[in-house]
């Protein structure tokens, strides 16, 4: 089977993508299990975007071997499954493949790029806030947009960095989804680690939506305790962020809706595997590693586990 592009993994972000992709009458093939596969199979992609409702059918697949190949592939697994998704990926990555990753955190391109040096990883960020309810995908908020860029500026198999993220680009657009290519995509991935990690990890310490941690008792000196934590991590490693970075991510979470909330703490308070120990947990892992102290990180990782949330 020919496909344009294979999506892996049917949750909010990749069911987003794939709809987009679909819609702009390019071939998708999209990699799902269990209930989640089974709805696709029998409903289609469906989302609900400003009080309209949009459905499309799709092909569905659990094995990888029946998704066919594609010259591009969307990785939108949560990060903790990335590791299992790899073993079984080989047979539909070639040389030149582009693979695109999604998941929130700055280690997965790296991790792709070691498992599949043949490949052209391109890294990308994306902007939204993507529910699921009973298998509709549900946006609000801001409009969804995607940043991206090349990891590597090496080539392979005859394909240019340039190239490739030219190419993920251009499907984006044609697919009505905003797509600009990143000056600095290790810059851009560390922005948005700022922000998931420390909304993720503050909203969840204190039992509110991301949306509402600015209006909540001792919620905004919490936030921006932990998102200078980051900011200094960030530094650290070697990753040129605006000095001014703290105040301008604080400013855009002033524009969130008051019951919007981050995946992280979804996943968290509903007791299934998410990704903590690819945000807060991360920061407060690379910071260990750095010899850096995070009292605000360390104080909320406690108030999470006092929340019976976090396994020791």
């Amino acid at each position: 089977m020919k496909n344009d592009v294979i999506v892996i993994g049917a949750g909010a972000i990749g069911s987003f993508l794939a709809l987009g992709f679909s819609q702009a009458g390019q071939r998708v093939a999209v990699m799902a299990r269990g209930s989640r596969l089974a709805f696709l199979r029998e409903n289609g992609l469906v989302l609900e975007r400003e009080g309209k409702v949009q459905v499309h059918p799709v092909f569905a697949a659990e094995r990888p071997e029946d998704l066919g190949c594609a010259p591009m592939l969307v990785l939108c697994t949560k990060t903790l499954a990335v590791p299992q998704v790899l073993s079984a990926l080989a047979g539909n990555v070639a040389p030149g493949t582009i693979i695109v990753t999604t998941q929130n955190g700055v280690e997965t391109p790296d991790m792709i790029a070691s498992a599949f040096p043949e490949a052209r990883v391109v890294a990308m960020r994306v902007h939204g806030f993507f529910e699921m309810h009973a298998d509709i995908v549900r946006h609000t908020g801001v409009e969804p947009s995607c940043l991206l860029g090349a990891w590597h500026d090496r080539d392979v198999a005859e394909c240019s960095g340039e190239e490739a993220q030219a190419s993920v680009a251009a499907r984006l657009r044609e697919a009505g989804i905003g797509a600009e290519v990143a000056s600095d995509i290790r810059k851009a991935l560390w922005d948005k680690f700022l922000l998931a990690a420390a909304i993720g990890g503050v909203g969840t310490a204190l039992a509110v939506p991301a949306g509402s941690i600015l209006q909540a008792p001792g919620g905004a000196a919490l936030l921006e305790g932990a998102m200078r934590e980051i900011a200094l991590l960030a530094r650290r490693r070697g990753i040129a962020l605006v000095s001014d970075q703290v105040e301008r991510t604080l400013g855009f979470v002033a524009g969130f809706p008051a019951d919007a909330t981050s995946s992280l703490q979804r996943d968290l308070e509903s007791g299934q595997p998410g990704e903590y120990d690819a945000l807060t947990g991360a920061a407060l892992r690379m910071a260990r590693e750095e010899g850096l102290a995070t009292p605000l990180l360390d104080r909320v990782a406690s108030m999470i586990r006092a929340r019976g949330l976090l396994r020791d």
